[in-house]
């Protein structure tokens, strides 16, 4: 089976996700690499833009494993992208309350709040971002967004 997850992974890297899944699948049986495989679907689904496969999926995954960090930001990040904007956004905050040292669920916090014109909150979330991260080189571009969002 490691042999099976070697060539998807590789059939990953070239970006040909519908071989990966084949191949992902075909590791599922192995008990100990079950979780990673199925993981790994999910991930090629997300990343071929078959939002609500990965959606499933993780969320499947989740279930068996609650705190999961990386699972939890995969949802939200597969819930913005297939275009449900306000869950996003709650499970954004939710994510940024657990886990406040992590710049980059912030900024897609920011991202969503600015994508649902929510803008007055996202620079609420901006301040905390220039306060708690005042060396992340998304600073400036993120300033220039908000403030073209406040203007209209």
């Amino acid at each position: 089976m490691a042999e099976y997850f070697s060539i998807a992974k590789s059939y990953e890297e070239q970006k040909n996700y519908s071989k990966a899944i084949e191949y992902y699948k075909k590791v599922l049986k192995d008990k100990e690499l079950h979780e990673s495989a199925y993981y790994k679907v999910g991930y090629c689904h997300a990343k071929a833009g078959n939002w609500a496969e990965a959606l499933r999926i993780y969320n499947q995954l989740l279930q068996k494993d609650k705190n999961n960090k990386n699972l939890k930001i995969s949802v939200a990040y597969v819930t913005a992208m297939s275009g449900n904007l306000k869950e996003a956004s709650v499970l954004y905050e939710k994510l940024v309350k657990e886990n406040p040292t992590d710049a980059s669920i912030l900024k897609n916090y920011i991202a969503v709040l600015m994508a649902l014109d929510r803008y007055k909150e996202a620079e609420v979330q901006f301040n905390s971002l220039k306060e708690n991260f005042p060396d992340d080189e998304s600073i400036t571009a993120i300033q220039v967004k908000i403030a073209d969002g406040l203007k209209l």
